[in-house]
């Protein structure tokens, strides 16, 4: 069981399940059927489906949050939730520490936030993603000797849905030590922030203009533990919170409903009734930004820590060990146990879970064992629908579809089930 979030029952447990059953719904009605749209099974339809089996049983105690089981991916939302709740946790225990630091005059907080100086598109976006990163480490090692500490996180937010413009940028918290500075950090560190990108860019054959207006380099207003706490929570909170938030508003796919496609019994090679209109399909979206976030994100961290803040937030995760460790003699606490319900769409008491309502629609388990692209997926749910006896057989003939072009009849698949 995993450990994520400190949490007092009745106290403010409402809104932290609220959110996860939120983004748990968006990562089923979104995410998922766009990335088993995706092209390559292995890449991306094995992590669609690893979400719709993430924190499936979830409890919620004055300890924490335990989920049974999570799948860790970078475009989970509901995973992103949990780690951001469990950092909270650790960033709360550094707040002494730092204001320490922060109160005696020994360092200064520099907030950033920076970009690359224009919107991505999703086939720009893994480049942008790469200059960001690069161009932190060149700047941040220019500066090593007044940097003594940094906290750097990446995020990806866009404008709207129907833009096709990502914003991927970093937020930042810079420690210095004002001691060994020449003065006027922020207006030196902007400077090289923009000089490199240009150089990076440049390298990569794409030249643009980068404001110094959209780069944001300033000192937190208040050098106190509590502000620095502020700000670091806010850079850890999720590499993809500003996507999740249009999706927020807008609507979902009901995935328990049919396709609209009204089926013929015959099905043969110069039967076109079961070709969908490519203007009504059940899921119209957005495959190629989630795959795309999905190849960008994969195995990069979404933040890092450096310096003095590593340090402490080191002291904070041992602490942390040790707490539990402490406290495993002692009589479990209360605790409340949810499960999610595919028919509600959210998160209820695992005493009122039904499993002839609540469980997974038959469709899902299905498609999981399927190598099914957009066209032939919804081909295949209206096969469901009228040869369900035959569905080995049919799931052959699909897949040879996917792959010739051609649904070849029945009779000269027999056999191969």
């Amino acid at each position: 069981m995993i450990t994520t979030s400190h949490l007092t029952v009745g106290q403010g447990v409402d809104a932290h399940l609220h959110r996860l059953s939120t983004l748990k719904r968006i990562s089923i009605d979104e995410t998922y059927p766009a990335l088993l749209d995706g092209l390559d099974y292995n890449e991306y339809a094995k992590t669609g489906i690893s979400l719709l089996h993430c924190s499936e049983n979830i409890t919620l105690s004055s300890s924490g949050t335990r989920s049974s089981y999570r799948c860790k991916k970078k475009v989970c939302l509901t995973c992103s939730e949990i780690n951001a709740s469990k950092e909270a946790k650790k960033l709360a225990i550094m707040t002494d520490e730092l204001d320490e630091d922060l109160s005696s005059g020994k360092v200064v907080m520099v907030k950033l936030s920076l970009n690359v100086g224009e919107n991505s598109t999703t086939s720009t976006l893994p480049l942008h993603i790469k200059v960001l990163n690069k161009t932190f480490t060149a700047v941040k090692a220019s500066f090593s000797k007044e940097i003594v500490g940094y906290l750097k996180a990446v995020e990806i937010s866009a404008p709207d849905l129907s833009s096709g413009e990502l914003n991927p940028h970093i937020h930042a918290g810079i420690l210095i030590d004002p001691s060994k500075g020449a003065g006027d950090f922020c207006t030196r560190f902007k400077k090289k922030w923009i000089k490199q990108v240009r150089k990076l860019l440049a390298k990569e054959g794409h030249r643009q203009q980068v404001e110094p207006y959209a780069q944001q380099v300033e000192e937190l207003w208040d050098q106190t533990g509590a502000d620095a706490l502020s700000w670091l929570k806010y850079c850890t909170k999720g590499a993809l919170t500003g996507i999740a938030k249009l999706f927020r508003q807008a609507p979902t796919h009901n995935l328990n409903s049919k396709p609209d496609i009204q089926p013929t019994a015959k099905l043969d090679n110069q039967d076109t009734s079961l070709q969908p209109d490519p203007n009504n399909l059940l899921i119209p979206l957005n495959t190629d930004l989630w795959c795309t976030l999905h190849t960008t994100l994969k195995g990069k961290k979404s933040y890092t820590f450096g310096g003095r803040l590593r340090e402490l937030h080191s002291n904070a995760t041992e602490t942390l060990k040790t707490e539990k460790q402490a406290n495993v003699t002692e009589p479990p606490a209360p605790q409340k146990q949810y499960r999610w319900s595919w028919a509600k769409k959210t998160y209820i008491p695992a005493e009122e879970w039904d499993a002839h309502t609540d469980r997974r629609a038959r469709f899902f388990l299905l498609s999981s064992i399927s190598y099914l692209r957009p066209l032939p997926r919804n081909i295949y749910r209206a096969i469901q629908d009228i040869s369900e006896a035959n569905t080995l057989s049919d799931k052959e003939r699909i897949k040879r579809w996917a792959k010739t072009g051609s649904l070849p009849s029945k009779h000269k698949m027999e056999g191969r089930t």
